[in-house]
């Protein structure tokens, strides 16, 4: 896990640098956001830890996928990320791995940075 300090951040999509804000109208306007610290997994959950909470018997097996191809069950992906997982699923794990999902502002924070970029990188 790592740790993403207190403080504010850029919220939402910035019509400034962002051609799309029009497409996603709930995430607009961009608005300053304080948060308190907090912790968040540096990478996704793998297919192989969230099986071993499928073993345990506290999680359900992935359901098949809406978009895409699920990881769940398909040799040599041990290591991916689980996908097909529904938010009750999720929040199961996270229970169960003595941990907690973030909210949308943390996850925004996370993955965007402070100064209101579109993407990480």
């Amino acid at each position: 896990m790592v740790d993403v300090p207190a403080g504010a951040f850029m919220m939402g999509c910035n019509a400034a640098v962002d051609g799309a804000c029009s497409s996603y109208p709930d995430e607009s306007p961009q608005h300053e956001v304080t948060l308190s610290a907090f912790c968040i997994d540096r990478t996704e959950v793998t297919v192989a830890a969230y099986a071993a909470c499928v073993d345990a018997g506290v999680c359900g097996v992935p359901d098949t996928c809406d978009w895409g191809s699920p990881n769940w069950g398909v040799a040599g992906r041990d290591d991916h990320p689980v996908n097909c997982v529904d938010w009750a699923q999720a929040g199961a794990f996270c229970a169960w791995a003595e941990k907690r999902l973030p909210t949308e502002a943390e996850w925004e924070k996370a993955a965007r940075g402070t100064d209101g970029r579109t993407y990480p990188w």
